[in-house]
């Protein structure tokens, strides 16, 4: 069921917001904005030199935006302003530069994937 209203999270609220663990990585943090359902939208920190492995989503597209930094995603060099789209089923991974980076990234389930569900978008 689709929301009827704006969610809108200024920035006082939004840096109060915490950084977690982002999975089995130490050099790596996220700030979860919004959830509902199988979609996300978070900011993801990666320490300098910090690498997120190849995975996929395999019933969701994955949205990517360097906020700041720069990393190596897919072979490509992204610095602050860059975006990147991953259909659903595609590999993709990321490695943070000297700097390190900070990304914004959306999960989006792929409703035509699975005929319309939206269930279990991993």
């Amino acid at each position: 069921m689709a929301r009827s209203t704006t969610i809108v999270l200024q920035h006082s609220i939004a840096e109060e917001l915490p950084w977690e663990a982002f999975a089995h990585h130490v050099d790596a943090r996220e700030r979860v904005l919004w959830i509902e359902g199988q979609a996300r939208a978070a900011l993801l920190h990666l320490q300098p030199g910090a690498s997120i492995e190849s995975h996929k989503h395999r019933r969701a597209a994955h949205h990517v935006w360097v906020v700041s930094g720069g990393c190596m995603f897919d072979g490509h060099h992204l610095r602050a302003g860059s975006y990147a789209h991953v259909p659903a089923g595609v590999e993709h991974g990321a490695r943070a530069g000297i700097e390190g980076c900070t990304l914004f990234y959306l999960i989006l389930p792929d409703e035509a994937a699975e005929g319309g569900k939206t269930d279990g978008c991993s």
